[in-house]
């Protein structure tokens, strides 16, 4: 039903495929990301916009000088916990990977003008993993996997 045999150079989509590496890189870095960012913004930007709670990601916005702070900051939130859904789940990872690196600069850009080094870090570190699941994709472990139906050859 599944083709596992072909491993290709560009993702392996076998078990014993050259890319096997992508996948603990593709789930650790969605399970830290997650617990370390996304998740804690994604609830506080929800309790911001229903519930009028203060957040300090619009405030952080505005201290970078960096322009149109709520709006930045709930569109954030959502790219990241987007971001992360699909990277644990394997699903468009490559797509969600490009939507990552604008935001990842954005946070690299603000990190720099606060003199956040840490946060810089951490930003560089997230742009090398968008830029090597853009390029390597989800690994054969992976929601996107599944779609990859083998395709048999009609008979003449």
């Amino acid at each position: 039903m599944f083709d596992y045999s072909n491993n290709d150079q560009r993702g392996g989509s076998s078990p014993s495929g050259q890319w096997v590496g992508t996948i603990p890189l593709r789930i650790g870095s969605a399970l830290v990301l997650l617990y370390l960012h996304t998740w804690q913004q994604a609830v506080s930007g929800w309790r911001f916009l229903w519930h009028q709670q203060p957040w300090d990601l619009p405030a952080l916005i505005t201290k970078a000088s960096l322009p149109y702070h709520d709006p930045l900051a709930i569109i954030t939130a959502t790219i990241g916990i987007s971001v992360t859904v699909s990277w644990l789940l394997g699903f468009l990872t490559r797509f969600f990977a490009f939507i990552f690196i604008p935001l990842v600069l954005g946070a690299l850009l603000a990190a720099n003008r606060l003199g956040e080094y840490t946060a810089a870090e951490t930003a560089m570190l997230y742009l090398f993993i968008s830029f090597t699941l853009l390029i390597t994709g989800s690994g054969w472990f992976s929601a996107d996997a599944l779609f990859k139906i083998k395709r048999t050859k009609k008979k003449r």
